[in-house]
C-alpha cells in the first residue's frame, strides 16, 4: 500500500538559493587548497553547509506500507502519529514503532527513513489459530496462544475453543490433532471441561458428534479412534458421543431415539 503526502512545489527562489549556497561550498573547498587564506575558505564552507541543510530540509512526501492484510490502514498512519510536510528527521522511528506494536494484528515491523522523502513501514501479522470464546465474548488466537484484541475480524474458518483456560492449552490440542488428519478435518470446537481435559466436537460446533478425551495422553486417544475409525468408521454412526477417557476401551454412546407415543383408539 501507497500513502502519498502531496507537497507544493518548491519556489523558483528556493531552487537558486541552493545552487548559490552549493557553489559556495565548491569553492570553499577550492580555496582551501588555492587560495592563502585557507582557513577563511572552510570556516566560508562550514557556513554555506549550514545554509543548505536549513534551506534544503527534507520533508516527508509519501509513506509506504508493506505486509498488512487485517490492520487499518488508519490505525497505521494514527499509530505513526506523523504530519504531511514533517521534517523527516524529527520523525521518532522508535516511538513509532513502540505504537505500531500495541496495534492488535501487528506482531514485527520496521521503519525505515528512505531518503529525501519517504518512510517504508514493513508489516508482520500475527497468524490466527483458533477462535476462542471466553463467556459472551469471542477473540482470536494467535501462534503462541495469546488472546487477539479485535472482537470484529474473527475468523470463521478455525476451531472455536471454549473455557478460560482454554488459549493457555490449546497448542498441545492442535499438535496433537495434526497428527490424526481424517478426525481434524472433522473437528469444529474444542471445550474445556471443569479445567482439566477437552470435549471436542465434530461437523457442527454444537450439536455435532461428541469426543470426550482424557486429562493426559489425548494424543494416544486420539490414534486409537482415528485406528479404529479406519476399521469400523465410527464417525459415520448414528452416535452422540464418543468416549476416550479410559486407555483400554473406547465407549460407544448411541443417539437418543423418541420413543412414538400410541394413541388409543
Amino acid at each position: 500500500m501507497r500513502l502519498e503526502f502531496k507537497l507544493k512545489k518548491k519556489s523558483q527562489s528556493h531552487w537558486k538559493l541552493k545552487f548559490l549556497i552549493g557553489g559556495l561550498i565548491i569553492g570553499g573547498s577550492v580555496g582551501l587548497y588555492l587560495s592563502p587564506v585557507g582557513q577563511a575558505g572552510v570556516q566560508l564552507t562550514k557556513q554555506a553547509w549550514a545554509a543548505l541543510t536549513e534551506h534544503a530540509h527534507w520533508r516527508l512526501e509519501q509513506v509506504v506500507v508493506e505486509g498488512h492484510k487485517r490492520t487499518d490502514k488508519k490505525a497505521i498512519m494514527d499509530a505513526l502519529g506523523i504530519d504531511k510536510g514533517q521534517g523527516m528527521d524529527t520523525i521518532s522511528l522508535t516511538k513509532a514503532h513502540q505504537n505500531l506494536l500495541q496495534l492488535p494484528w501487528v506482531k514485527k515491523a520496521i521503519i525505515e527513513r528512505h531518503l529525501p522523502d519517504t518512510l517504508v513501514i514493513r508489516i508482520q501479522e500475527k497468524t490466527p489459530i483458533a477462535l476462542w470464546q471466553n463467556n459472551q465474548a469471542y477473540l482470536p488466537l494467535d501462534e503462541q496462544g495469546h488472546s487477539i484484541q479485535d472482537d470484529k475480524l474473527l475468523p470463521r474458518d478455525l476451531i472455536l475453543v471454549v473455557g478460560s483456560d482454554a488459549p493457555e492449552n490449546i497448542l498441545s490440542l492442535l499438535v496433537a490433532l495434526e497428527q490424526v488428519p481424517q478426525i481434524n478435518a472433522l473437528v469444529r470446537s474444542a471445550s474445556r471441561v471443569e479445567r482439566r481435559r477437552w470435549n471436542l466436537r465434530l461437523m457442527d460446533a454444537e450439536t455435532g458428534l461428541e469426543i470426550m478425551l482424557p486429562e493426559t495422553d489425548f494424543d494416544r486417544a486420539l490414534k486409537r479412534l482415528e485406528n479404529q475409525e479406519k476399521k469400523e468408521n465410527l464417525l459415520q454412526k448414528n452416535l452422540q458421543a464418543i468416549d476416550l477417557r479410559l486407555s483400554d476401551r473406547i465407549i460407544l454412546h448411541p443417539k437418543k431415539t423418541e420413543k412414538k407415543k400410541e394413541h388409543k383408539k
